[in-house]
């Protein structure tokens, strides 16, 4: 059912941005929920983590890269900064970091700058995601076809309950959200050598030896991990980044499908 819906998923992605305009508001997102928060890593003056998202609104264009977002609801995105000494305070995320699109519908970059993060003076920081957790379009001067509040409430709403049904608690969603995690991990450019990659799923699940077979999410992460790590050693990918952001956003894609077959068919 989802491989037959992948042709019109895609082909009404592209219509509903011909038909509202280059330039017309794009999608509501639905952002997973995080465990124990995603940290930002810090270079050139940014700190910054890519968060996973898929779209809430078909009829809607995807976004374009660099696009802004803000939260739907105040409270559903917490910034949790360290000082020097280790210890932590909890901020809203909004007055500090900025969401701006990464990869189409499928993840957004939160960012911090450097110098807001001394100014609160903290050393680290990371973001938190909690349940039912949505993105909505910063409103551009000039849109021709703006966001009406109707459909902002929709889609934060039913069609956002309907995305925590079928979509947030799924296996391949906690798999996508693992492969954020290696992702986020990694530095945003060039490659790591063959031990940080050997490394890098103890990292993430904090055991070099669980049995990954036990969880269908661990499963099907580890596997995703596996084939980017031999897509490596192979040459078909420049990094074990990019194969992973390819991977986890296949993973992010997908998810969409079966969440707009839940939409048609309810």
């Amino acid at each position: 059912m989802r491989t037959g819906f992948v042709f019109s998923f895609a082909a009404g992605l592209v219509l509903a941005a011909a038909h509202h305009g280059a330039w017309a508001a794009p999608q509501v997102l639905a952002v997973l929920a995080t465990d124990g928060g995603i940290p930002l890593t810090c270079a050139d003056g940014v700190c910054e983590a890519d968060i996973s998202t898929f779209c809430l609104q078909r009829d809607r264009p995807p976004p374009d890269i660099g696009t802004a977002y803000a939260p739907a609801a105040p409270g559903a995105f917490t910034l949790v900064v360290t000082d020097a000494d280790g210890a932590e305070r909890r901020l809203p995320a909004e007055p500090h970091v900025v969401f701006v699109e990464r990869r189409g519908f499928t993840a957004v970059s939160v960012r911090l700058r450097e110098d807001v993060l001394a100014a609160l003076g903290a050393v680290g920081a990371r973001i938190e995601v909690g349940a039912n957790a949505s993105l909505v379009p910063v409103p551009r001067d000039g849109d021709p076809d703006p966001l009406t509040a109707g459909e902002i409430a929709r889609a934060v709403g039913p069609l956002r309950t309907l995305g925590s049904r079928v979509v947030d608690g799924s296996a391949d969603a906690r798999a996508a959200g693992l492969l954020g995690r290696m992702v986020n991990a990694l530095p945003r450019e060039g490659r790591v050598g063959a031990r940080r990659r050997a490394a890098l799923w103890g990292e993430v699940t904090g055991e070099e030896g669980i049995d990954a077979t036990e969880s269908p999410a661990l499963s099907r992460a580890k596997a995703e991990y596996e084939w980017c790590r031999e897509s490596i050693v192979g040459f078909r990918f420049d990094s074990l980044r990019h194969c992973l952001e390819l991977r986890h956003d296949r993973l992010m894609r997908d998810l969409s499908i079966d969440y707009w077959n839940a939409n048609v068919g309810s």
